[in-house]
């Protein structure tokens, strides 16, 4: 029998438009810096 484990949901997208610009984030949060595509993660309840 196998052990539940709990999962965590996530997403993530690519937005880009017809010339060829991609929307990014620009983390600037020092423990966490640089550039990453948009995204998030379900709450509970949702």
């Amino acid at each position: 029998m196998r052990t539940p484990e709990q999962v965590i949901f996530a997403n993530m997208c690519m937005i880009c438009d017809d010339m060829g610009n991609v929307l990014v984030q620009d983390r600037v949060d020092p423990k966490w810096s640089g550039i990453t595509f948009p995204g998030g993660h379900v709450e509970s309840g949702e």
